[in-house]
């Protein structure tokens, strides 16, 4: 993905770049890549869903170990993606290959928590209000 501006200027403020923008970006981005499969409507959005995590995961800085067991424990057995998402090799060179989307998630993350913050929320309040802006809910465990 190919942006006029840097996660810096997200982070800072100077530009203005929303979670919805962000994942709207990554979405075509994805649909681009897989164009020229013969998939579903249906089916792309779940990959778009999948890989969103999977970028999150990383911009939080939580470990491909653990996005690997996630999604082990959450795709059933015939989800046509699971054997690739579940696959170690796949995970890591698509964190490497992705370090400039994952920056600027990471980017749009902080900037949600620090304008709430300038306007006088607690952490707590910060927190809350990034989680439901990302649109992932997690149960506790894996």
């Amino acid at each position: 993905m190919d942006w006029k501006f840097t996660p810096l200027q997200v982070l800072s403020g100077e530009i203005t770049y929303s979670i919805y923008e962000y994942r709207e970006a990554l979405n075509q981005e994805i649909r681009n890549t897989l164009a020229e499969f013969d998939l579903t409507e249906s089916t792309l959005r779940v990959y778009c869903d999948l890989m969103y995590i999977m970028f999150y995961w990383f911009a939080v800085n939580g470990s491909p170990q653990d996005l690997k067991k996630f999604y082990e424990v959450h795709l059933t057995d015939d989800f046509a993606f699971k054997e690739t998402l579940t696959n170690m090799a796949f995970i890591l060179e698509t964190k490497k290959e992705n370090e400039g989307i994952v920056d600027m998630l990471r980017a749009v993350l902080m900037r949600m928590a620090t304008t709430k913050l300038e306007e006088g929320a607690s952490l707590g309040e910060a927190r809350k209000f990034v989680e439901a802006g990302i649109g992932i809910y997690f149960n506790s465990g894996a």
